[in-house]
């Protein structure tokens, strides 16, 4: 008898294991409750690849902690704090990938996600709920919007149309045959981006998002100022940007400008001529400081520019009171 009640017990052990097994498998196909596969944006980089951006969101997360109130309401069952969970279920990495094709007139752009937990669930999120494709509307985005091709890898496809003439002004100054090493981020900050400029990107980038600004590049051009800028950008190879908390305190942002020492002089003269200005309108509109350190190598042909955005804890203390509520009081 004892003998035949194991033989039950042991059998009824493996079918709730199967049944437990399938639960999880269905739940993991719907919801992503499974840790998914580290992907970098690498993968979707191609030969013709020059703009990059890319936000490390779990660093972003944990720079985000001190600002968060500090009981935010979680579910009960949850075993963690929100400064435990936010690791668990942020994405690994956000990244924007872009670059010119004249031949099909238009900007080509990359948005990828290396979601880390609830993959299957975020296209329609994305898509439906924060309406995604909406929330840009001057790119032609695919109509199926986000995508999860395979768990860890999140994307969407989208296009910046190019004025007919752009291309006659790019090749005035530049040829539109591909570098033989792409440019790539160097890694290690919350958030970086570089723009390659060895095929006047930033000039077709300019013209394409032009329109969206209600005005064209000729339009731009008659400004002197801006005239200047786009004629010494033929001069610039790449430009680069890290950003990262310097203190809870203090945004640091670096600027990193790749160029030929025939413009180095206008670099030093028109950065640091513009820097009072951006510091002014900081202050005004945001009640933040501006401090700055710039410095032209002429060795390296780099030009470098450290912006300190300070007085930012207070702001952004502020902002997530208004987005992420306190648990009340116990009673």
């Amino acid at each position: 008898m004892l003998k035949k009640l194991a033989i039950a017990a042991a059998v009824l052990g493996v079918l709730a294991a199967i049944a437990a097994g399938i639960t999880l498998n269905h739940l993991d196909g719907t919801y992503g409750i499974f840790t998914s596969e580290t992907v970098g944006h690498d993968t979707f980089a191609l030969p013709d690849t020059r703009l990059r951006v890319s936000i490390d969101t779990l660093q972003l997360g944990a720079d985000m902690v001190p600002y968060l109130p500090e009981n935010p309401p979680l579910p009960g069952w949850l075993p963690w704090d929100l400064p435990s969970l936010l690791p668990k279920v942020l994405p690994r990495e956000v990244a924007i990938l872009g670059g010119s094709d004249y031949a099909d007139g238009a900007y080509n752009l990359t948005v990828f996600v290396n979601e880390q937990r609830g993959g299957p669930a975020l296209p329609e999120y994305l898509n439906n709920q924060y309406k995604f494709q909406q929330q840009f509307p001057a790119v032609e985005w695919a109509p199926e919007g986000f995508q999860l091709e395979r768990r860890g890898v999140l994307s969407a496809q989208g296009q910046l149309p190019l004025p007919l003439d752009l291309e006659d002004t790019i090749l005035q100054t530049w040829s539109l045959d591909l570098p033989d090493t792409p440019l790539t981020l160097f890694g290690d900050h919350m958030a970086e981006a570089v723009v390659d400029n060895r095929n006047g990107e930033i000039v077709t980038l300019m013209g394409a998002l032009a329109p969206v600004w209600n005005t064209s590049l000729e339009q731009m051009q008659q400004n002197p100022q801006i005239d200047a800028l786009l004629t010494m950008l033929a001069d610039v190879s790449d430009i680069r940007l890290a950003i990262d908390f310097k203190t809870t305190d203090i945004i640091l942002l670096q600027f990193r400008i790749q160029a030929a020492q025939e413009v180095g002089g206008q670099l030093e003269f028109f950065i640091p001529l513009a820097i009072p200005m951006l510091s002014q309108q900081l202050q005004v509109q945001y009640g933040l400081t501006l401090e700055s350190e710039n410095k032209w190598n002429p060795e390296e042909e780099v030009y470098t520019a450290d912006l300190s955005v300070i007085g930012v804890e207070q702001k952004l203390k502020d902002y997530f009171k208004t987005v992420v509520p306190a648990a009340p009081a116990p009673q």
